[in-house]
């Protein structure tokens, strides 16, 4: 049902000797119009695959903040490589301005690194960018460990600083111990922390710029000569490959021997941006097909055939005609519409008609002029599966002046409702009821109760005098 809802409601309450209530206005209104009804589910038709050497799954659409799919994206697995999304988006905010400052490597930058390496060496002279690029595309730990170390000091003081953004971003599973993904016990996360952490990555500009280059060269230093790295993830390197998706950027993938693989990915299709995290993936041996990638893909494959974007209303499409107040004429109204054309994702299978519901909702309780033409005077909201999928401005296209009178008269009434009045009424009933009271009461001006006083009592030569005129 496409309909409109405003509700003001204030109750003030005033005391001393004299009690008040003073009762300002309730309005609701609700004025149905036109369309959808009842709600649906997320369910596809065409169930999501299924791979039993698949270990946690989480797939999740941006733009409706939707989960498509989950597999056990609750249970605690080892990060592995994705520790390096939030060691690459620390180490971004950090050196954004110093991507062209060239660094020493020493050897605490480089301590107890292990594991897979760019081959960086003490005394190496290199700039910043391309250490980011070596971390956050190529994947490699000396890399990892020299941006961390030039990010907060010292390898401790970054890796507390991981844990601090994972707790305040919501990713309260999730403990970090190196920013490597190297393999420590205590090291955990969720598929569903990893995708919290990952959303946070994908808002960075220069992280994902750096997750979603294919190859890159990294220019001779004093100490090496140039080195071509490419994309750690195969979904964006592998070109002509089995794993290749040329709809996908970044992320991270990568694996180690306790964690099994992990695959992140964004893909980007149709106006469609579906978030991927495929985590504790069974490992295989060198030159065997990996389960992680070849998931991923049959898992975005389903998603882009049970999922689409459907349209919903058009920008033509007038949604309502309303009056229009304080324009001097009783007949003033004008239609409403929405600023651009709306469509939502969702289910491929839905019912427009019974399945979705869209309503609009004004920002003032009714349409008063002035207005002026492509002004925004509300929103449009879609609801499916009792989730919000979808939102758009409401518009005017005409322009209307405000009547003067009208104009006065509302400031007057605006004034009667405002807080400056109503401070001023509960300060003039409390001034006068203290005038009431010093002044009514015992010993006041305009005390009614009289004091009892004696009668003179007159003196004997008085009364003497008076008894012998008789």
């Amino acid at each position: 049902m496409l309909s409109r809802s405003h509700g003001i409601t204030a109750v003030l309450r005033g005391g001393l000797p004299v009690f008040f209530i003073l009762l300002l206005c309730c309005l609701l209104c609700c004025c149905p119009l036109s369309v959808h009804g009842a709600q649906g589910d997320w369910a596809s038709l065409e169930p999501p695959p299924e791979d039993d050497r698949i270990g946690a799954v989480y797939l999740y659409n941006l733009e409706n903040q939707v989960v498509l799919h989950q597999k056990n994206a609750e249970a605690r697995v080892y990060p592995t490589s994705s520790v390096k999304i939030m060691t690459g988006l620390l180490a971004c905010r950090a050196l954004e301005d110093r991507l062209e400052e060239t660094v020493e490597i020493t050897a605490p930058m480089l301590a107890g690194v292990s594991g897979r390496n760019m081959g960086l060496v003490t005394g190496e002279k290199i700039k910043v960018y391309d250490l980011l690029m070596a971390a956050v595309c190529g994947s490699y730990n000396d890399a990892a460990c020299v941006v961390a170390y030039l990010s907060y000091g010292s390898m401790e003081a970054f890796v507390a600083q991981m844990n601090r953004e994972a707790q305040r971003l919501g990713a309260l599973s999730t403990h970090y111990e190196n920013p490597t993904g190297l393999h420590d016990g205590k090291m955990v996360t969720t598929a569903t922390d990893t995708a919290i952490i990952t959303r946070e990555a994908i808002d960075n500009e220069l992280y994902m710029s750096l997750a979603s280059t294919h190859v890159y060269t990294i220019p001779a230093t004093n100490a090496s000569k140039a080195r071509t790295l490419t994309n750690r993830n195969a979904l964006v390197s592998d070109t002509g490959g089995q794993y290749y998706n040329g709809w996908c950027r970044g992320i991270n993938a990568g694996m180690t021997d306790e964690g099994g693989w992990c695959v992140i990915t964004l893909w980007e299709k149709n106006g469609a941006s579906n978030l991927s995290v495929v985590m504790a993936g069974a490992d295989v041996a060198v030159g065997e097909t990996i389960p992680a990638y070849t998931y991923t893909n049959r898992l975005l494959n389903w998603a882009g055939r049970s999922y689409v974007y459907r349209p919903i209303l058009s920008a033509e499409q007038a949604l309502d005609t309303l009056p229009v107040a304080m324009t001097g004429t009783s007949k003033s109204k004008t239609d409403i519409f929405i600023s651009e054309d709306l469509s939502v994702y969702l289910p491929a299978h839905v019912d427009l008609s019974t399945q979705v519901t869209v309503s609009y909702h004004l920002f003032d309780d009714r349409l008063r002029a002035p207005l002026s033409e492509g002004q925004a005077v509300g929103t449009v909201t879609v609801t499916y599966g009792g989730q919000v999928v979808g939102t758009a401005s409401v518009v005017v296209r005409e322009s209307f002046e405000r009547n003067g009178f009208l104009n006065l008269l509302d400031g007057f009434k605006s004034y009667l409702c405002s807080r400056a009045f109503v401070i001023a009424v509960i300060l003039f009933v409390a001034m006068l009821a203290l005038y009431l009271k010093y002044t009514r009461g015992p010993g006041g001006r305009y005390t009614t109760k009289q004091t009892y006083r004696p009668p003179k009592r007159r003196n004997k030569k008085f009364r003497s005098l008076k008894r012998s005129r008789r």
